[in-house]
């Protein structure tokens, strides 16, 4: 069967070891794309209940565009980033707020990024307290911690992010 990822728009095959699940792993960009199950692996019992595993906290969703109760600024610290390359290097962000978004020039972001190569929503940076996340939110060309793809992961203070062909750094100092 042939899946059009949604996330970067390339077709493939559904894998043969893949057959009878309702997800697949797009090759070329690695999301997790949603397809329509070949046939159930084995017969729907009615009477038994589905098991849902509980989210580890790193994990917990948000909603795009909203700061969930769940958000806080860390206390005692001032939050902020700066960009390191690209045409806005030099400028600096505090956070206000405990989320941070990032998108392409023109689409709205908190920060506005002059690079075609970043999304028009591409990433956001959201407080837990003293824990800081960094969110992608579904980019084309991703959000890298060091060389690594990341969807989510945790960041401290003194951590470069990219975002397209644009570097940031996150500095978390006291007030």
């Amino acid at each position: 069967m042939r899946i059009r990822c949604s996330a970067c728009g390339e077709g493939f095959e559904r894998p043969p070891e893949n057959q009878g699940f309702s997800t697949a792993v797009c090759p070329h960009c690695g999301r997790v794309v949603v397809t329509p199950a070949a046939a159930p692996a084995a017969p729907v019992d009615p009477s038994t209940e589905a098991f849902v595993e509980p989210l580890p906290p790193s994990e917990d969703p948000t909603q795009v565009g909203v700061a969930s109760p769940t958000l806080s600024l860390p206390r005692g610290k001032r939050v902020s980033v700066t960009t390191l390359s690209g045409r806005r290097r030099g400028d600096i962000k505090v956070l206000e707020r405990p989320r941070l978004t990032f998108g392409r020039e023109g689409a709205g972001a908190d920060v506005q990024v002059p690079d075609p190569d970043v999304s028009g929503s591409h990433a956001a940076l959201e407080c837990h307290g003293a824990r800081i996340t960094l969110r992608d939110l579904g980019s084309r060309n991703g959000t890298f911690v060091g060389e690594k793809r990341v969807s989510l992961q945790d960041i401290e203070g003194n951590t470069e992010f990219r975002l397209g062909g644009t570097t940031f750094l996150l500095l978390v100092t006291d007030e």
